[in-house]
């Protein structure tokens, strides 16, 4: 017959156990040392400068096509003006 009687231990003692085993590991683990990454700088994207700053890189540009146009602008000038002296 004692082959028949279950062990009717309670579980809350081992549940006890296994969170203050996780609570312990927690809190050696915050105590390590964490791994510590080198920042570099790097220049905002686009999308996030601010208004006046995108303004200055468009403005630039502008400038710059501008300048271009003037260019061809005085060729075109330089050559009409040479065809209608051959005139």
């Amino acid at each position: 017959m004692r082959g028949d009687v279950t062990d009717q231990r309670s579980p809350w003692p081992a549940r006890f156990a296994l969170v203050a085993l996780g609570i312990a590991i927690g809190q050696w683990q915050a105590m390590q040392p964490g791994v510590e990454a080198q920042t570099r700088k790097v220049e905002a994207p686009q999308a996030f400068l601010s208004g006046s700053e995108r303004c200055e890189v468009i403005l630039k540009d502008m400038h710059k096509t501008l300048q271009t146009m003037d260019q061809r602008l005085a060729n075109l000038e330089q050559t009409s003006q040479v065809l209608v002296k051959q005139k």
